[in-house]
């Protein structure tokens, strides 16, 4: 499974081709992990059967003759599941709205497989085998690398779009989500998923528009340039008497002082104040 991670990136994308990859054939898999990644693997479909179709060009080899890149045709497919199951199937499913609700956002539930096995049947491969593959190379491999390069493909395929195995397995995906919206939690369902579109609300800004403020009443070209209150006259800084260090940090100014006067200078006519009245004790 670990080395399945880098090609797909769901659970059942990586199941799908783990399947694959248990079937010993290393070094002709690993070719076709090339073919996926250059571009080689091209067009390829599910039909109206569920028989997955796809080409994959050749390499060319001058020692066996082939000078051109040759194109090599590649058809996969799952036994079908017969149309006298499907309903039940489906029953079982739309029975859980959980599963109903990951299967309509396009995502394949992990317990999806127990509503296929109480059925006799399963949804996902378990064995090489049960994927009946074919390639026109003169390759005797199986899987050859053009089938690997397929597979791998078709793994990333059904990492977007899960219903690729219901349709592989002789359920279209239409037919299927018909199946599942005339149930009653499927209706229910794609009611919410499907909510009624918000109407485009026309705007004269993407930015925030500024707000005018009032001007005062009074206004002159004196109180505009120095303001409504004189400032402070600017002094040669003296030594403070005040002896608290704390106070001294703050400046004449701090963010909180709101007056005119000097912080400091309040804090120093305070400090004489306490000592005036104190002078006993000090």
């Amino acid at each position: 499974m670990a080395r399945s991670q880098a090609i797909s990136k769901t659970w059942w994308g990586r199941k799908f081709i783990a399947v694959v990859e248990n079937s010993g054939q290393r070094e002709r898999l690993n070719r076709g992990k090339a073919y996926l990644s250059n571009g080689r693997v091209q067009k390829l479909s599910v039909d109206s059967t569920g028989v997955v179709h796809a080409q994959v060009k050749g390499s060319v080899d001058p020692y066996m003759g082939t000078t051109k890149e040759p194109i090599y045709r590649v058809s996969i497919e799952l036994p079908v599941i017969g149309s006298d199951d499907w309903p039940h199937i489906v029953e079982t499913i739309a029975q859980r709205a959980n599963l109903l609700a990951q299967l309509l956002m396009k995502e394949l539930p992990g317990q999806i497989e127990s509503c296929f096995e109480e059925a006799s049947h399963q949804l996902l491969p378990t064995h090489y085998k049960e994927l009946h593959a074919s390639c026109s190379c003169p390759d005797w491999g199986d899987p050859c690398k053009h089938i690997a390069g397929v597979i791998y493909l078709l793994a990333q395929r059904i990492d977007l779009d899960p219903f690729v195995l219901f349709e592989m397995r002789g359920l279209p995906r239409q037919d299927l989500l018909d199946q599942l919206i005339t149930t009653t939690l499927g209706s229910a369902l794609v009611a919410e998923l499907k909510p009624d579109s918000l109407k485009p609300v026309t705007l004269s800004s993407y930015y925030t528009r500024p707000t005018l403020e009032p001007l005062p009443s009074e206004l002159t070209w004196r109180s505009f340039w120095q303001g409504q209150s004189t400032l402070p006259e600017v002094v040669a800084p003296s030594s403070s008497g005040v002896s608290a260090l704390v106070i001294k940090k703050q400046g004449d100014y701090p963010p909180f002082w709101n007056k005119s006067q000097s912080f400091v200078e309040v804090m120093e006519e305070l400090y004489d104040r306490v000592k005036a009245k104190n002078k006993d004790i000090f």
